[in-house]
């Protein structure tokens, strides 16, 4: 089993190389930098739990899975990416709410590693207190942004909340009434207005998500990436966040113009899902 990680540790996890990357004695356990073996596969994943994982596959018990998140359109998103590869039903991929669970912790990290943690582990301790938790529960939590090359990688973990202070000094003041009064598409603006000068071969940017799953006291990573551009102007009324202005590589439109089947074969969110499926059904 993995043990839990200490905050100064988690930005230093060494991921281990895919399989066929390097050669080995294949008699010999991979181990990671703690030295815990992780099985003859290059990939870190669950050994004690990749029976339980197969019988929820197939059906054959009740396990959950909770992903910490408020946010509906990840929810929709993360729900049609198990469905497809037939890991769950939405009504087995259970947000906050469905559980009744009212939660919003701050995400106080340094790295996108250390956010989803907290998200994570901010569920499994609130539905411990609740009396929620079971055993069994598979918790995902997610933390995810936006990386500029112009803009030296910003607004990265900050990407949810970017721009919120300073939109309305740039000639667009924030349109929405919610609590926090910023519009997705402020934020689009904010972006657009700062990369103003960015000609069309410095708007290189990338999504990244990285998934925290907690099973029991084992946590494990699992990341994605999207690399594409940054559009001139706000296109497409599908998606969330940032992707009316983000086009993907070998895409001439932006995600936000995607179909939902074209996003979730290609989304950052996507594949980190499809990374950590990988692990439990392929190669462990």
């Amino acid at each position: 089993m993995f043990q839990n990680y200490k905050w100064g540790e988690i930005s230093q996890i060494k991921y281990s190389k895919r399989a066929g990357s390097e050669k080995r004695n294949n008699n010999r356990p991979y181990k990671n930098k703690h030295g815990l073996a992780l099985g003859n596969s290059p990939v870190d994943c669950f050994p004690p739990y990749r029976i339980n994982l197969l019988n929820a596959h197939y059906g054959k018990n009740d396990m959950r899975i909770i992903f910490s998140t408020n946010n509906n359109g990840k929810l929709k998103e993360v729900r049609e990416i198990f469905r497809d590869k037939r890991i769950a039903n939405d009504n087995e991929v259970l947000s906050l709410g469905d559980i009744g669970i009212d939660l919003s912790p701050e995400e106080t990290g340094k790295t996108y590693e250390e956010n989803a943690l907290i998200k994570a582990m901010a569920c499994k301790e609130a539905m411990i207190k609740k009396n929620l938790y079971r055993k069994d529960d598979m918790i995902i939590a997610d933390d995810s942004g936006l990386s500029v090359d112009y803009l030296d990688g910003a607004p990265g973990i900050y990407s949810a909340r970017f721009g919120e202070i300073k939109a309305g000094s740039q000639g667009f003041a924030p349109t929405n009434t919610g609590s926090q009064g910023f519009a997705p598409t402020d934020k689009c603006h904010y972006l657009l207005d700062l990369m103003k000068n960015a000609d069309k071969e410095n708007r290189k940017a990338k999504f990244i998500c990285v998934l925290c799953v907690i099973i029991e006291e084992d946590i494990k990573f699992f990341t994605g990436e999207m690399q594409g551009d940054i559009a001139f102007d706000i296109n497409g009324t599908s998606g969330f966040g940032y992707d009316p202005i983000f086009i993907p590589k070998g895409y001439n439109k932006t995600v936000a113009e995607l179909t939902e089947d074209e996003k979730n074969k290609i989304s950052h969110r996507a594949k980190a899902l499809i990374n950590f499926v990988d692990c439990v059904f392929k190669k462990c």
